[in-house]
């Protein structure tokens, strides 16, 4: 009878110290204005600091007005133990100020204690409870929200190598870890439960009970290479019929027999520049090493005159980008390349994924950039059709779509899974004076299969 308040207290007092970072995590540096207001206290030190935020302390008083209510406690007291704790936190941040510890650093013991033991104000003459029971809770308190401070900013606010190329963020990270870090292996189909159980089961049990699965696998396996001219009024004269390969989203490791007919394809060409669209592998989370391997096989078979340019997809990690250079891959992450011909230049442009990681840049890629040069822009799917167009981009290279994958008669695709016009998902579009094409893809993803719609590899041409 005494452990059940004793674990509802606790509850009560970690959801109401959680909130504010989850806030954090996911409004980033919206409605984040300082409790102090950057105000200096006596000794010109910050009063608490910037991390100490009026959208942190409105959210613990309703998150622990809402969970007193919903443990059957009376609202009051919830919003005081809340009021009382988020007190403590400030207390604490007040004292780190004076002792010259930087907002956001961790301070055992001091961060946690008066956060922990100032609700007992209320806790103790509503519970009943003596000083010692009060005490032993703090304890646990304390080192429950220790681990939880230790998780958020020691791992979710710590650069994980030291080129880590995004801005760090907490929500970033997070996807890093739960899709591409191996410590976190056994929680990763918990976090993508609609691939784990969505694609990989149900999806899947459907095309095999309807006895379409192997049609539709033996549609994914039929690749072929298309030939396409595209006509750039901007086009420098010394790139008149310049070659361009594009292939993107090979998810190699989930239909392995795509290999040798991928690399059939592009062991006959000899492109003057070739350039992959991102996704190497299939799933969205796990090992990725088994992908590399195969990636440095269709790499091996690629005779480029300018070389290999890449983005990053969806599916992609960024551990994957140091293995991907030293096969000859050069990863453009919200970065560019001059190209040089006879005296003449084009440029390409590419930006980290806009899809899922949310990590494209469009302004810090093309910073370094002439404003009036010849623009291709490398994306991994369309979802950076406006920005593109803004910075007068020429030509947009994108996949991510599949063109669908599935679709079906007189309404086309069933799913894009891009935030983009379906005019978009697959081939050429145009928006104002910028042309696009979108893959429709090498390989296939989620289920492996395809209908009414067919894997690619693309030959452009640029001309005039």
């Amino acid at each position: 009878m005494i452990l059940y308040p004793d674990i509802q207290i606790l509850l009560l007092l970690w959801l109401a110290n959680f909130t504010p970072p989850l806030l954090a995590f996911f409004l980033e540096d919206r409605f984040n204005a300082p409790i102090d207001c950057g105000r200096l206290y006596q000794d010109d030190k910050p009063l608490f600091g910037p991390h100490k935020t009026w959208r942190g302390l409105f959210g613990a008083l309703l998150a622990g007005s809402l969970l007193a209510l919903a443990l059957g406690f009376p609202v009051w007291l919830g919003f005081s133990a809340a009021l009382l704790s988020m007190g403590g936190d400030l207390v604490s941040s007040f004292i780190k100020r004076r002792l010259n510890r930087p907002s956001g650093n961790n301070f055992p013991v001091l961060d946690q204690f008066f956060e922990g033991f100032f609700p007992f104000l209320v806790f103790i003459p509503y519970f009943q409870i003596g000083l010692t029971r009060a005490l032993v809770l703090t304890v646990m308190f304390c080192i429950g929200a220790y681990f939880g401070s230790v998780f958020y900013k020691r791992i979710l606010l710590q650069e994980p190598f030291p080129w880590y190329p995004r801005d760090l963020k907490a929500k970033t990270r997070f996807k890093e870890i739960s899709s591409c870090s191996p410590q976190f292996k056994h929680l990763q189909p918990v976090v993508h439960f609609e691939e784990a159980i969505y694609y990989h089961r149900i999806i899947k049990f459907f095309f095999t009970a309807t006895g379409l699965f192997e049609q539709g696998r033996k549609n994914a396996l039929d690749i072929k290479l298309v030939n396409r001219l595209v006509t750039l009024p901007r086009l420098p004269e010394a790139f008149y019929n310049y070659n361009v390969i594009y292939f993107s989203d090979l998810h190699i490791d989930g239909l392995k027999e795509l290999l040798p007919a991928v690399s059939r394809i592009l062991e006959r060409e000899s492109p003057d520049l070739c350039i992959f669209g991102g996704d190497l592998r299939m799933s969205s989370y796990g090992d990725y090493r088994e992908c590399l391997d195969l990636f440095a096989v269709i790499v091996s078979k690629i005779s480029s005159r300018h070389g290999i340019y890449a983005v990053l997809g969806n599916h992609d990690c960024l551990e994957m980008v140091p293995e991907m250079e030293k096969i000859g891959v050069r990863v453009l992450l919200n970065d560019s390349a001059e190209i040089t011909q006879n005296g003449q230049s084009i440029y390409l442009i590419g930006v980290d994924d806009p899809h899922y990681y949310n990590c494209a840049n469009v302004e810090m890629a093309s910073q370094n950039v002439p404003e009036d040069s010849f623009k291709i822009f490398l994306c991994h799917s369309p979802e950076m059709f406006s920005q593109a167009a803004e910075k007068g981009m020429d030509l947009y290279l994108c996949g991510h779509t599949h063109a669908g994958q599935v679709q079906l008669p007189k309404i086309g695709p069933v799913f894009t899974h891009s935030r983009s016009p379906r005019f978009m998902a697959q081939g050429f579009w145009k928006l104002g004076d910028m042309q696009g094409y979108t893959s429709s893809g090498a390989g296939v993803s989620g289920v492996p299969v395809r209908f009414l719609t067919r894997g690619e590899i693309v030959s452009l041409t640029l001309m005039k």
